[in-house]
């Protein structure tokens, strides 16, 4: 059993358009246009599996969009593994901030309102405070790649090389960095243009511990972990969009 919001909204093409920019949700289920052109149906999904539908006004449907002088009946409660670059993007396209992102018992927390009139609440759980202490973590890296999709190819670039998604997300592209580090990356989805590296390297903390983690994780090992000169040590792994990625350390 489970429970997926529906919302009501009164410019149904602007609010998808607003989402995508917002949140980075894209449509998981195409539009039902009505004869009159309302939207009388969408399915939008945020990250891997928050998903809500939406439509426009309809009196013969009893619904309506948020009264702007009533206070909110329903929160929409999202969990997030970045509340502040959710709130900051939102920020740019007109989010209004009831509660910027703090530290709780509960999780760093932030509130906002979309300009549909919608109360949001995204949350960021305690143990998703320190995804980045990896000890496969990208201490160096740049570059933009191709893949099929970003959601597909999270656990690779987020998970593994302990990229977070500070930056922006826009649905097709996102820019992953390390936090005190020189390590970014931009992926963009292959149905857009954008200049594209056929493989990266990344320098990484403990080139061991890296490949005992991609070992685990399944992923393709292209060539095994070497000692070469000037006291490099590295490995070639295959992320899940089918980059291949230089893994290597070097001596202090």
């Amino acid at each position: 059993m489970s429970i997926t919001p529906y919302i009501t909204v009164a410019d149904a093409r602007a609010a998808i358009e607003w989402y995508r920019n917002a949140f980075g949700a894209r449509v998981s289920f195409e539009p039902i246009v009505m004869e009159d052109g309302r939207i009388g149906h969408v399915e939008l999904t945020i990250g891997n599996d928050a998903r809500f539908m939406m439509s426009d006004e309809f009196d013969s449907a009893g619904v309506a969009a948020p009264d702007p002088g009533r206070h909110n009946a329903v929160t929409l409660h999202v969990d997030t593994t970045a509340v502040d670059v959710v709130v900051r993007q939102a920020k740019t396209v007109g989010a209004q901030i009831d509660r910027e992102p703090e530290d709780t018992p509960n999780g760093r927390i932030a509130v906002l309102h979309d300009p549909f009139g919608h109360r949001w609440m995204f949350n960021q759980r305690a143990d998703d405070r320190g995804r980045a202490t990896s000890p496969a973590l990208a201490r160096d890296l740049t570059a933009n790649l191709r893949v099929p999709d970003l959601d597909g190819v999270d656990d690779f670039y987020g998970d593994y090389l302990g990229l977070t998604d500070e930056g922006f997300n826009l649905g097709w592209v996102t820019h992953r960095s390390a936090p005190g580090s020189g390590a970014c990356v931009q992926l963009v989805t292959r149905d857009r243009t954008a200049p594209v590296d056929s493989a990266i390297s990344v320098h990484v903390a403990d080139v061991d511990a890296a490949y005992a983690e991609a070992r685990r994780r399944g992923y393709r090992i292209v060539h095994p972990l070497t000692d070469e000169e000037w006291g490099v040590r590295r490995f070639f792994v295959q992320a899940p969009d089918g980059t291949v990625v230089n893994m290597v350390s070097h001596a202090d």
